[in-house]
């Protein structure tokens, strides 16, 4: 018997291996997996999982095959044997981890129990055998009853533990045949009734009941001989259920015993059609339901109501042991690490499309509702139009309709709108807008009409809108089309680049070409032309001109025209993109009218062209009248002035859509427009037609963050948000201000997709990387950002714009790459994380130090207050957020009363104060979870600093009166003195005089010479602190080459330059010139060394000036403060910040120029949370950059003359392409020149790096 226990392990790694053999199956198309997983690659010491604990503090103790580990959400401390040392851990197989109701930790192995003093992070163990055989002191698991009784299920059976005189008691067994039998053979599990009574599992006896009265357990009596079935087998795991049921999982099947009835029944499961091959792990949730993990079938689940089960989409093999912790996150044990669910979060379903024989995946662009049938939802996709079933969640592509409309061809759907009147409108690429009749299945297609003004504008529709009056709303790379009432036409509103002149003012330019001769024309003009034609006018009359001419976006306009004087000067020209008009057929036909007053006199009119497009061959869509290619000019009657000057005034000065690609339309509360492009959003009345556009670079009101905008919609408060590549757009229409959004304020991505708004006001925006919730509150509080990934469920990190809807029953729907998720929001976790201290140092001892000198309190994290000496006031705490549902999205702030107005960011999840002054003070510490749920009431601890005894108010009272009696001693004293020598004085008062005079000179001159002894002693000591605060060597990297160069000056400056290179082979640089000279310079460089050293790893360069700022505040240096230039190179590129530095020049060899990086900002430890800007630049190889001191450009010639800036950069220029140990010669000898070798008022710093 005791062989079967000896290979409990062999077992399950036997079936560990059974779950691997077969083929893997195929994905399916939809998925819900709220499993999150962690193993060895997250920093667990085993992926074989025993069992959980969750103590007292909220830590995760996790029982593994290797070692037992601590986990606080962030990372893991691990417990393992060491032979040489009898405070370890006794084994590194971990069977089971119990807090009793002490908050005393008990850990079960393969060599005894053991309990951990968390003091001092040791163990002390017990065994029960005295033996030296394998598995003989193997415990199986461990339970603390009701009564407080510590019971041990091991190889000998069941064992209680007493905690005061450590000792292990057996117990004997009555047996079913009323005999009494000693226990001898293993025990595996142990449940507890609800009214006390306490079951064991024994694979000699089954399962046995404890009866407290006489001391022993005994067998259940069983009916139909049930008791053999559980005899004889391993068991793994046992559950009492809500009805009064004992769930039996072993080896041998799945059993659930009734223990008052005294029934049994084996479990039979009707999906795999067998009973269960093994049941190793048990649960039941707060819904009734049982879950039911097995070695090698996955997981089930069982309805205690019902009776009926189901496969839960995990299938992770080998599962063993399921532990709730004290959010309700259940946590499951396999052989392949740990899996967690969370009951509080309801899943995002993921559904892909599948094809098959074409290689390609179908991509969904689009969603729209269906009237049409309610409970479906049309898909607009690459490879055609989908319906999706939302009650089924299955998709068709086969239905009579959908034969239909995807037969036209390789349609890319981009939109789809179902109308009231049964119409279905089809956006597509290059296939115009198809309109698909429900009720009939009639087909039409709109597509564009050349010079037509009433088709829509291009075959390639990207959005569609059906706003509240039935209006269609099309939108395309040239603007909006709005379909009209008879269903054929379409009313345009172009964009700027694609606006034309009014139908009347070209009628009336007909009207003159067909009803008298021009004044002057150069007409059907052909390639390379450069014409001139001069021409006269007889008296003062008004002119109308026209040019059609070629341009673009890219070189402007090339075919142009215009009208001069013949002194020279131009009256008229169309050389202005911006100024010209589309002609008709390809956008690059540009128009221009002018109609103007001439002077009677002599007049030139000019056209100039280039190749491939003009009358001799048109290599795009001709303009309809293109024989009119070129200037042509008419007069015009006073009357036919008053009548097309206003025309065209108005033509020119109406308001035009901005952008191209419209790629979102939407209809606010107030019934305006809103379309989304790639070049600015623009509000439309559909009214009036009036547009209101917004851009960068406007007022406060219309500037936006990025002119490349894919999403708009509405809040609850009439707030219109916008989806930016470059952050979210708050409009406050009744303030007229914007708020932007971006990564720094909790986005995971400022390049944003789609928009929607949920049932509850919430705004959920798409990304590229991942989803956010964004709660919103009125305009005086910052939303809250909360983000999820592809941790949480998603398709993939990136979305597409504008791919997004809400259903009728408040769904969202999201739409990537990789297919699109569906979820309810408001089933978020609103379980509070524990914030726990993980550290505390206090002038450099850490919390294992300061136990014995400081803390009365045993463990760390009930420490309520520190009473500190005055010189132990520099203090670290160090804390988490435990809370395991999403801990990397766990966040921390801090603040210290007394120190800190506002709380500070915890991400770092470690806080340093320096130099404190005597006084009380309280950190707190608040966190929130995953979801973005703030704990009520912040973890503190109440720090007093008491002053040095010479530095109370006793003290200063015993100061007082020392003083005064010293005072009145000397004042009698004094008086004495004076009285007796005052005739001695006298007589000799000439004689003194003169000694004292010869004396004083002679002392005044030793104290000139001790003070300038001591000011060069002084110098040369900042000198060499200075100096050695600088790198000894300088990093070797296979990309870049460094040269530095330093010259100190006759008073030595506080230049100082430092390197770091991360693990992740970033190349952090600093330039620093510290204010003032001397000693007190090289404190500041000292300081700032230190700090340095600390802060270089941190990614965040404003955030490193953040730190270093607050830390010199700390110290009360009062006007002391450090300049600084920092710089980030990984790769090819480089992140720049400046605190008060010159100019960082990167001269671009390909280019050929220099780029000088100006960056304001005030010097490190002056302003708190300046604002400092962060810049980037791209490098390549043969790039150089300089970074500099403010020494060499104010180096002073023989005639006061700076040096200044802009030779230093010409200088840089010049050289750039030389190694960096030569441009620093050319800069040395320059500057020697330049002072004639004088030596330097200031240090003179270089740092040039080039990339190889």
């Amino acid at each position: 018997m005791r062989s079967i226990l000896k290979n409990i392990r062999n077992i399950k790694l036997l079936l560990i291996a059974l779950s691997f053999i077969g083929g893997m199956q195929q994905s399916f198309s939809q998925t819900a997996n709220a499993f999150e997983s962690i193993s060895i690659k997250d920093g667990l010491s085993h992926n074989e999982i025993w069992a959980f604990e969750q103590d007292k503090y909220g830590y995760m103790w996790i029982a593994t095959a290797d070692g037992l580990n601590k986990y606080d959400g962030y990372s893991f401390t691990i417990y393992k044997n060491d032979p040489n040392d009898s405070t370890s851990i006794p084994a590194n197989l971990v069977s089971y981890v119990l807090e009793d109701k002490n908050g005393v930790l008990w850990i079960s192995t393969s060599n005894g129990i053991a309990e951990f003093d968390r003091r001092t992070e040791q163990f002390i163990s017990y065994r029960f055998a005295n033996s030296t055989r394998e598995n003989a002191n193997f415990v199986a698991s461990l339970y603390e009853d009701s009564r407080g009784i510590l019971w041990v299920a091991c190889t000998d059976g069941i064992k209680s533990f007493d905690r005061k005189t450590k000792t292990f008691k057996s117990y004997e067994v009555l047996r079913r045949d009323n005999t009494i039998a000693a226990q001898s053979a293993p025990a595996y599990t142990l449940v507890e009734s609800p009214d006390g009574e306490l079951y064991v599992s024994s694979i000699a006896f089954g399962l046995m009941k404890f009866d407290y009265e006489n001391d022993l357990f005994a067998m259940l009596k069983l009916k139909d001989d049930f008791q053999k079935k559980l005899q004889f087998s391993v068991v793994f795991s046992t559950l009492y259920d809500s009805d009064g049921n004992i769930w039996y999982g072993s080896r041998n099947g799945l059993y659930k015993v009734d223990p008052k009835q005294l029934t049994g029944e084996e479990v039979f499961n009707p999906i795999l059609g067998r009973k269960f091959a093994s049941a190793s792990a048990l649960y039941e949730t707060k819904n009734r339901e049982i879950w039911i993990g097995t070695f090698t079938d996955g997981l089930f689940r069982y309805s205690l109501d019902t009776g009926k089960f189901d496969r839960l989409p995990n299938q992770s093999r080998g599962l063993y042991g399921f532990y709730t912790d004290k959010t309700g996150l259940l946590w499951m044990g396999s052989f392949q690490g740990i899996l967690k669910y969370n009951f509080d979060k309801a899943p995002y379903e993921l559904y892909t499309l599948e094809t098959s024989g074409n290689d390609s995946k179908p991509m969904i662009i689009s969603f729209s509702l269906s009237n049409y049938e309610p409970d479906k939802m049309w898909l607009g996709s690459n490879m055609g139009l989908y319906l999706f079933d939302r009650v089924q969640k299955t998709f068709d592509k086969n239905s009579s309709a959908l034969n239909r409309i995807n037969s036209i061809g390789e349609l890319m759907i981009e939109d789809v709108v179902e109308t009231a009147n049964g119409k279905l409108f089809l956006g597509t690429t290059r296939n115009g807008l198809i309109e698909y009749d429900l009720s009939n299945g009639a087909i039409k297609k709109h597509l564009p009409v050349q010079y037509s003004r009433t088709s829509i504008h291009f075959g390639d529709v990207n959005v569609l809108l059906n706003d509240s009056k039935k209006r269609l709303w099309i939108g395309q790379v040239n603007g909006l089309s709005i379909l009209n009432d008879d269903n054929k036409t379409f009313t345009r509103l172009p964009n700027f680049e694609h606006r034309q002149y009014s139908l009347d003012l070209l009628s009336f330019l007909n009207k003159l070409r067909d009803s008298r001769s021009p004044l002057s024309q150069i007409i059907e003009v052909g390639d390379y032309a450069d014409l001139s034609k001069e021409f006269v006018i007889a008296e003062d009359s008004y002119v109308l001109i026209s040019g059609i001419g070629e341009g673009n976006r890219q070189w402007g306009m090339v075919d142009f025209g215009s009208l001069e004087s013949t002194e020279g000067g131009t009256l008229w020209t169309m050389k202005e993109l911006e100024s010209t008009f589309k002609a008709s057929g390809a956008v690059k036909n540009r128009h221009q009218i002018g109609i103007i007053k001439l002077q009677k006199g002599r007049y030139k009119l000019n056209f100039l062209t280039d190749d491939s497009h003009s009358v001799a061959s048109y290599n795009q869509v001709a303009p309809q009248d293109s024989l009119y290619w070129g200037i042509e000019l008419y007069s015009l009657s006073d009357d036919e002035y008053s009548e097309y000057h206003p025309i065209l005034s108005e033509d020119q000065n109406r308001t035009y859509m901005v952008g191209t690609n419209v790629m979102s339309l939407f209809e606010s509360s107030d019934n305006k427009i809103w379309a989304a492009a790639f070049g600015g959003l623009s509000e439309i009345d559909p009214e009036t037609m009036f547009i209101r556009n917004y851009t960068t670079g406007g007022d406060s009101g219309h500037s936006i963050s990025n002119v490349s905008v894919h999403d708009v919609c509405e809040d609850s408060f009439g707030n219109i948000w916008i989806a930016t590549e470059d952050g979210l757009n708050n409009i406050d229409r009744e303030k007229n201000v914007i708020q932007v959004f971006r990564e720094k304020d909790g986005l995971p991505s400022s390049n944003l997709r789609a928009l929607v708004l949920d049932d509850d006001g919430n705004l959920w925006v798409s990304s590229i990387k991942g989803i956010s919730k964004v709660e919103i509150n009125d305009s005086s509080k910052a939303p809250i950002f909360i983000n999820y990934d592809v941790r949480d469920g998603l398709q993939g990190y990136t979305f597409i714009g504008n791919a997004a809807i809400k259903d009728s029953n408040g769904k969202l729907y999201f739409s990537g790459p990789d297919g699109f998720n569906a979820f309810k929001p408001g089933t978020t976790d609103k379980s509070l994380p524990k914030i726990v201290f993980t550290n505390i140092s206090v002038s450099n001892k850490s919390a294992d130090n300061l136990f014995n000198d400081l803390l009365e309190t045993k463990d760390l994290d009930e420490i309520a207050e520190l009473n500190l000496a005055y010189n132990q006031n520099d203090i670290s705490f160090e804390f988490s957020s435990v809370h395991f549902a999403r801990p990397d999205k766990n966040r921390l702030q801090y603040k210290m009363e007394g120190i800190d107005e506002e709380w500070h960011d915890g991400s770092r999840r470690i806080a340093t104060y320096t130099n404190l002054d005597p006084g009380d003070y309280e950190f707190k510490v608040r966190g929130s979870n995953g979801d973005g749920f703030w704990t009520e009431e912040p973890k503190t601890i109440k720090v007093s600093i008491t002053p040095a005894w010479w530095n109370n108010t006793y003290a200063y009272i015993g100061y007082g009166l020392i003083f005064f009696g010293f005072l009145f001693g000397v004042r009698k004293f004094e008086m004495e003195r004076r009285s007796k020598m005052s005739e001695y004085k006298q007589s000799k008062l000439r004689a003194e005089a003169a000694e004292l005079k010869a004396k004083a000179a002679e002392a005044e001159r030793k104290l000139l010479e001790a003070e300038n002894e001591r000011k060069s002693k002084e110098l040369e000591e900042a000198r060499s602190l200075q100096l050695s605060m600088l790198p000894r060597e300088l990093p070797q990297l296979p990309n870049l080459d460094i040269a530095v160069y330093m010259k100190t000056a006759t008073e030595v400056g506080g230049d100082y330059y430092d390197f770091h290179v991360g693990m992740d082979g970033v190349l952090t640089v600093v330039l620093g010139d510290a204010t003032g000279h001397g000693m007190k310079a090289g404190t500041m460089v000292t300081t700032t060394k230190s700090l340095f050293n600390v802060l270089a790893p941190n990614p965040n360069i404003v955030e490193t000036f953040h730190e270093m700022t607050r830390c010199l505040k700390l110290m009360h240096l009062e006007k002391l403060s450090m300049c600084m230039s920092m710089l980030k190179i990984a790769g090819g590129k480089v992140q720049m910040s400046s605190a008060g530095m010159p100019p960082i020049f990167i001269y671009k060899n390909d280019e050929r120029v220099i780029e000088e990086h100006v960056i304001k900002g005030m010097p490190l430890g002056t302003m708190q949370d300046f604002p400092y800007v962060l810049k980037e630049s791209e490098i390549n190889s043969g790039d150089s950059i300089l970074i500099m001191s403010d020494g060499f450009p104010e180096l002073l010639n023989d005639e006061k003359e700076a040096f200044g800036y802009k030779r230093v950069r010409n200088l840089f220029e010049e050289h750039s392409a030389k190694s960096p140990e030569d441009i620093i010669s050319v800069l040395r000898k320059t500057g020697d020149d330049w002072t004639n070798n004088r030596e330097p008022d200031d240090d003179i710093t270089f740092v040039v790096i080039k990339v190889k």
